[in-house]
């Protein structure tokens, strides 16, 4: 941990969350990049909450055979699996974390080809009536990755004043909705905030939070 943090009595909350930054393609592979935002919410042996936060880079080679530089790729992250404990350092000291994280990477690619169509047809022995169908097929645009921050405000349940000690949230659902020259993202965040009173008894609220990103 960082000097200017004091050591580590009791570990309260851990929470990480992964993000892809940069998807290229090479020779049957594809190359990711990403980072892994951790945070670490502690007790000190003076009782005081800290709230300590760091990102880690990673990078992955994924082998996705028949890709080419004339494809594009996509790729999304969730975690599997988070571990993280204190280690004491030499002095004794709380101020070291070992973390263990299993990530799941999913690569997505699109190549664009050359498809042939049969257009006309004809016979030099029997009458022929060729019969034409439209057919639809998708088509990458572009690949989105945008940050949003939604602004909202939160009503504790208690009518008093408190010191907020910690505040995660949780993305829920979210389906997507399509107009003229752009997609709706709408979908719920579950807020979750851990606060202490004035009579320094700690209490835990959360609330479901909609939000729309054009």
């Amino acid at each position: 941990m960082p000097e200017n943090l004091p050591d580590a009595k009791r570990i309260i909350r851990t929470n990480a969350v992964s993000s892809i930054t940069d998807c290229k393609i090479i020779a049957d592979k594809t190359i990711l990049k990403g980072n892994l935002k951790v945070t670490i919410f502690y007790c000190t042996e003076e009782n005081e909450f800290i709230k300590y936060s760091t990102n880690i880079p990673y990078n992955q080679i994924i082998e996705v055979a028949g890709i080419s530089e004339f494809c594009d790729c996509d790729a999304k992250t969730s975690i599997c699996g988070l571990n993280i404990t204190s280690r004491n350092s030499n002095e004794n000291e709380g101020r070291k974390f070992l973390l263990v994280c299993k990530l799941d990477l999913n690569v997505f690619a699109r190549c664009n080809s050359n498809i042939p169509v049969i257009y006309d047809t004809y016979s030099t022995k029997y009458s022929s009536k060729p019969k034409c169908n439209e057919v639809k097929f998708s088509a990458l645009v572009k690949n989105v990755n945008e940050a949003f921050i939604c602004k909202k405000t939160l009503q504790l349940p208690k009518e008093q004043e408190a010191k907020v000690l910690d505040v995660w949230c949780t993305v829920g659902n979210t389906t997507i909705k399509y107009q003229k020259n752009s997609a709706v993202i709408s979908g719920n965040i579950l807020a979750n905030v851990l606060f202490e009173t004035t009579d320094a008894t700690p209490s835990f609220f959360d609330k479901i939070i909609e939000f729309e990103y054009p």
